[in-house]
């Protein structure tokens, strides 16, 4: 069963690295994986000394870990486009994440999938639920085949633009 709490992303303080810190403590049981690097990794290891951190990965790398995540845990107070939460719905692992635009966005489409907080408790009790009961894979599709929708159109209003049919 998966179960890790992950990070995944550069590890500053614009990725509110302070606060996924004092939101995962509580969760001392719970295997916590920090993937990416940045300047933050030392003081982070020094907080959380029994979490695995993988350093900085590849995509294919970063592919490969998403078997592991129960859950991800963003807490950027600004993410326009949420690529890391996108990249985890598509791996069938939900998203537990600060309220920012990129966010909303997504959370109004597939509220099952992606739990917004406001406060430090909100995201523990989101966290806790989520681990304790796993969603079906199956709960994950309309978002993949949304996804995969929305890029094709994107796709192909960008040829438009760059072959001047617009």
């Amino acid at each position: 069963v998966k179960r890790a709490i992950a990070f995944v992303g550069r590890i500053q303080q614009e990725r509110g690295v302070s606060e996924w810190i004092e939101i995962v403590k509580l969760f001392q049981q719970e295997e916590l994986l920090i993937i990416g690097g940045g300047p933050l990794v030392t003081s982070m290891k020094k907080e959380l000394p029994s979490a695995v951190f993988t350093g900085p990965l590849t995509n294919q790398e970063v592919q490969k870990k998403w078997i592991d995540i129960g859950v991800l845990l963003s807490t950027a107070s600004y993410e326009s486009y949420g690529l890391a939460m996108r990249e985890a719905l598509l791996h069938g692992v939900p998203v537990v994440s600060k309220e920012n635009a990129g966010a909303t966005e997504l959370e109004k489409r597939y509220p099952n999938l992606i739990k917004l907080y406001k406060t430090k408790d909100q995201a523990q009790k989101y966290l806790k639920e989520f681990l304790e009961r796993p969603l079906d894979n199956k709960e994950f599709d309309s978002f993949r085949k949304d996804f995969f929708t929305e890029q094709e159109e994107s796709l192909i209003r960008l040829a438009k633009v760059w072959l001047n049919e617009v």
